[in-house]
Parts: C-alpha cells; structure tokens; sequence
C-alpha cells in the first residue's frame, strides 16, 4: 500500500514530511501527485515550476543519493 500525496498544496518541506511520514508508518510507497504545479510556491506565483521541480527533487533524492554512498563499500 501507498500513500497519495496533493504536492501542489504543501510546500516542498511539507511534502518532504509526508514521505518521512510514510517511511516510519511502513507503507510500500509514497505517490506525489500534481494537476500541473510541483508545489505551492508555485500555485501563489512566488516560483517557476521548473525551478520547484528542481528544488522537490533535490530534497526526496539528494537525500536518498548520500545516504547510498555512505552505505557503498
């Protein structure tokens, strides 16, 4: 089982907690959804979209990527 998330109503923090949210209830997966913004900023016109895609990935990758590499070897 998955959680389904709104992205475009929370801020990219926020949509980070949900996912760690999800980790510690030990579901299968987390599912972001959005109909065409990636997160609030957005919608309110305080950023592009491209630049909050950039900014949701690093925050749910960059954060799975170190912790790959500290586990390597």
């Amino acid at each position: 089982m998955a959680a389904g998330t709104a992205l475009y109503i929370n801020t990219a923090q926020e949509n980070l907690a949900q996912v760690r949210r999800t980790v510690e209830l030990g579901l299968d997966g987390w599912v972001g959804y959005s109909y065409r913004t990636p997160e609030l900023g957005v919608e309110q016109g305080m950023k592009t979209g491209d630049k909050a895609y950039r900014e949701l990935s690093r925050l749910l990758v960059g954060r799975a990527q170190r912790g790959r590499e500290n586990c390597e070897e």
